[in-house]
């Protein structure tokens, strides 16, 4: 795992991040002809890892954007929340993945598919790990090898760093996707 890019302070990480989060041509893109689409991919990966949610449980989505992620959590019937460093109401708040504003032990689920826009992975993963339920499932899925986008600040050439940095799980699943953007899906298990 290499970060790709030096920042002078924490605030400067935060706002070149918030330049795709509120970047209105984006925005207008997700919550428009992206919207229906993304949940749909959302609730197929949802169904697919079903065995992990619990009905009527908490869940969240860290880096959540718009939302879509929520909403496919939400008709699985679980109740979640997301977070993200642009809030997009009601489905998302402002939450930042290195300082969760969650309580220790409070969701059943976590899902992230943005740990490549962590500076601070150790953080990012510690973070999802302290607001999980002990017994909760945390669901991770990574770009290996490749930059995805300029917002990138960490470039992931293999899983086991990743995994690594679990320090207080085990693993479920470590299975390769034949996605375009995302081509590893780890599941987590907090320990009890």
């Amino acid at each position: 795992m290499n970060v790709s890019r030096e920042y002078e302070d924490y605030q400067r990480y935060l706002d070149h991040q918030k330049e795709k989060s509120e970047d209105p041509k984006r925005v207008k893109k997700w919550l428009n002809e992206e919207w229906n689409q993304k949940i749909d991919m959302f609730t197929k990966i949802f169904k697919k890892n079903e065995e992990y949610l619990t009905d009527g449980g908490k869940a969240l989505g860290v880096c959540a954007r718009t939302g879509q992620e929520v909403v496919a959590l939400n008709n699985l019937g679980m109740d979640a929340i997301g977070i993200d460093i642009a809030p997009h109401p009601p489905l998302v708040i402002e939450g930042d993945a290195h300082n969760i504003p969650f309580e220790d032990d409070e969701f059943d689920f976590v899902f992230s598919n943005s740990f490549d826009h962590s500076i601070y992975p150790d953080k990012f993963v510690s973070e999802m790990e302290r607001v999980l339920k002990p017994g909760g499932y945390g669901l991770l899925h990574l770009q290996l090898t490749k930059k995805v986008d300029n917002y990138a600040e960490n470039i992931i050439t293999s899983e086991a760093p990743v995994i690594a940095l679990l320090t207080n799980s085990i693993i479920c699943k470590n299975e390769d996707l034949k996605r375009q953007c995302y081509n590893k899906e780890i599941v987590f298990r907090k320990n009890e």
